[in-house]
């Protein structure tokens, strides 16, 4: 059995690796959104605490610390629903793309397993089995889907192999599993290692998070929960969907109405909006022509 000694011993010997994993992460992560358009609007991690940790491993009676998939946590949240399909691409890029993996030892991220909890895939259209799919073919990486297996009346799971094209089979692999858990949480986890230690992704919407650090504070890993508590949890749950769904229709009236704006404006040709001075424009633009296009235009 692991001590609280060893566990308090296994951080502070590890603190600076585990920092600079979580970090690394949280950069690559948010390099998507500044240079790629990613919709992930904020992130932010943690090193799991002496404590949390110990009570886990009697809790789950871990005989590693290694069995800890949440060591190191990384939460990306989005605005809307729809920023959920794309970032999840984007993530599952950083964790499978054969490039990354191989250009440092700094990034051998290895996936063991993507966890959907109260995730509804036929509600939309390309969604998160089509983007592994889209992934997988994005790197030309051959890949294996099992057939779904039920694991309980809650638990639907898929067996993921993938790897370079060859005649062999793939080489690496993953668990995909859909879970509806009663609680009504929600979120999208992906476990994964890198150098012999664990760290967790979670993605969801920035509602979504609401409710789960308000769960977390009162009912989480509390043992016996009062079932008022728990009862009500599950209203504010399908409050919330019903919020991130009016969101995602107001972002879809929003998109639309950009469209609409967007293809009125390309038809009109160029707009002279604000008469700049000359020094605004020299700063603007690298040549005169460039100035006296832009002048011929606005007149």
């Amino acid at each position: 059995m692991i001590t609280f000694d060893e566990v308090r011993e296994f951080l502070s010997v590890n603190k600076a690796s585990l920092l600079n994993l979580g970090s690394k992460i949280d950069d690559l992560i948010m390099e998507g959104r500044v240079h790629k358009s990613v919709p992930i609007y904020v992130t932010k991690f943690r090193i799991k605490g002496a404590e949390s940790c110990y009570l886990k491993t009697k809790r789950k009676k871990y005989e590693s610390l290694n069995k800890i998939s949440d060591i190191v946590g990384i939460r990306a949240l989005c605005l809307f629903e729809q920023d959920i399909i794309p970032s999840f691409r984007y993530i599952l890029n950083i964790l499978i793309n054969p490039d990354l993996r191989s250009t440092s030892a700094e990034f051998g991220f290895s996936l063991s397993e993507i966890i959907c909890f109260n995730w509804d895939e036929s509600a939309w259209k390309g969604g998160l089995m089509d983007s592994l799919i889209a992934e997988f073919e994005h790197h030309e990486l051959e890949y294996d889907l099992s057939e779904a297996r039920e694991l309980s009346s809650n638990e639907i799971e898929y067996k993921v192999g993938y790897g370079a094209i060859r005649d062999d089979a793939p080489s690496n692999g993953f668990n995909y599993r859909l879970i509806n858990k009663g609680s009504g949480y929600r979120s999208i986890h992906f476990v994964a290692m890198c150098n012999g230690f664990s760290f967790e992704i979670q993605l969801r919407t920035l509602l979504q998070d609401v409710w789960g650090e308000l769960e977390h504070s009162l009912s989480y890993k509390r043992g016996f929960v009062h079932p008022h508590i728990a009862n009500s949890f599950q209203v504010f749950s399908r409050e919330m969907q019903a919020k991130d769904l009016q969101m995602r229709e107001l972002r879809d009236i929003r998109d639309k109405e950009r469209a609409i704006e967007n293809a009125a404006r390309f038809r009109q040709g160029p707009s002279h909006w604000l008469d700049y001075e000359e020094s605004v424009l020299c700063q603007a633009f690298k040549s005169r022509n460039e100035i006296e296009l832009y002048r011929s235009h606005a007149s």
